[in-house]
């Protein structure tokens, strides 16, 4: 029997990644702003390639509409 995943593939264990995120939109919807915090544990994992993948990180953005 042959398999077709090659054998010098890395197998990495399980992992969970936490992320927080907070928004807000004021009454008339004209001002919107979110607090978004990704990985907030700062678990080391790996994608399915063997990439590292981003430690701890935090992005905000706030838009207004006239």
């Amino acid at each position: 029997m042959t398999t077709r995943l090659k054998e010098d593939l890395q197998q990495y264990p399980g992992y969970g990644v936490h992320s927080f995120a907070v928004n807000y939109q004021s009454n008339n919807k004209d001002i919107q702003a979110s607090l978004v915090l990704d990985n907030a544990f700062n678990k080391v994992y790996y994608s399915t390639v063997g990439v590292p993948q981003e430690a701890r990180n935090i992005k905000m953005s706030v838009s207004y509409r006239w």
